[in-house]
């Protein structure tokens, strides 16, 4: 397959695709593990927990195995802080997620985790208890179905 399977951001931020020789995944990995891939991350309040909304480049094309329109390089997802931990021993194992999203624009990836924060807090408003796992699904069937 001739579409690349990793991308590193450059200095405007734009994705630039890294070859497959073991020189550019090695250079790959070590952009990887120090770069600042976040795009959006916000913690939203909610009873005696709080949901958040993390948007981040993910470095590698989620889309890569279809091999159809352009690579995925985006992702947003949504935790609820969980009590006690689901996974112990798993770091530290504090956020379970419930929502995920993938963009093949950094344009897309802003838009949509700006409207989700806004979403979700029009949900949660002052005082809210925090939401079962059947209030969050709907809450995010809702929001795909208002459309992106």
């Amino acid at each position: 397959m001739d579409r690349p399977s990793k991308y590193i951001l450059n200095d405007a931020g734009e994705p630039e695709p890294v070859g497959d020789s073991m020189a550019d995944i090695v250079r790959w990995g070590t952009w990887y593990a120090d770069a600042d891939r976040s795009v959006g991350d916000v913690t939203i309040p909610v009873g005696d927990k709080s949901l958040r909304v993390s948007t981040v480049f993910l470095g590698s094309d989620h889309g890569y195995s279809w091999g159809l329109g352009d690579p995925i390089l985006w992702e947003t997802m949504v935790f609820l802080q969980s009590d006690p931990p689901p996974h112990p021993g798993k770091g530290d194992g504090s956020w379970t997620d419930h929502y995920c999203n993938r963009y093949s624009s950094r344009e897309a990836a802003q838009t949509n985790h700006a409207r989700l924060v806004e979403y979700l807090m029009s949900k949660v408003g002052d005082g809210a208890s925090v939401p079962t796992d059947e209030t969050l699904a709907a809450w995010f069937a809702d929001y795909e179905e208002a459309g992106e």
